[in-house]
């Protein structure tokens, strides 16, 4: 069995919504900044702007540590409200011996997160489809299709492509 590291890492990413909707994200994501500080078993918490997107990282002593924030109140208000206050999120967990800094807990984030809602984001390090990446039909017709009679009709569909 593969060893854990000895931190928990959550970092969070999201796009407010509107200029309208910035108070209210701030006001509840203070509340829940501000719990996790608090709670036993939180190393680090930082909570930031970067590049237009609103991230939150947290740094535990254990999963479980989190997890117990995670069921509190403040953080369930703010998770609560997401939809409202935000038109994109991204989260990431993960695992590892050092407390990492705010750019590797970031470049994680992009490479590894997870895509809650909201359409992919470049900045977000998601892969955002191209004109040219349409025109790879047996690409598409792999990763899409789940039998040899639907990749056939799917290359037909995008003959016209080539």
């Amino acid at each position: 069995m593969m060893a854990l590291g000895q931190y928990y890492v959550s970092v969070t990413g999201l796009l407010s919504k509107n200029w309208h909707s910035i108070p209210k994200f701030l006001y509840l994501s203070s509340r829940a900044y501000n719990a996790a500080i608090k709670t036993e078993g939180n190393v680090y918490s930082s909570m930031f702007s970067k590049d237009g997107i609103h991230h939150t990282i947290t740094v535990w002593e254990s999963k479980e540590a989190m997890r117990y924030y995670f069921s509190g109140e403040e953080h369930i208000t703010a998770m609560k409200s997401l939809t409202v206050v935000s038109s994109y999120v991204k989260v990431h967990g993960y695992f590892t011996d050092v407390v990492p800094s705010v750019e590797e807990a970031i470049r994680e984030w992009r490479k590894e997160g997870r895509r809650v809602y909201g359409e992919p984001e470049a900045k977000c390090g998601d892969l955002i489809p191209t004109s040219n990446s349409i025109l790879d039909t047996d690409e598409i017709a792999d990763e899409h299709c789940c039998s040899s009679r639907n990749r056939q009709r799917h290359r037909k569909m995008f003959s016209h492509c080539h």
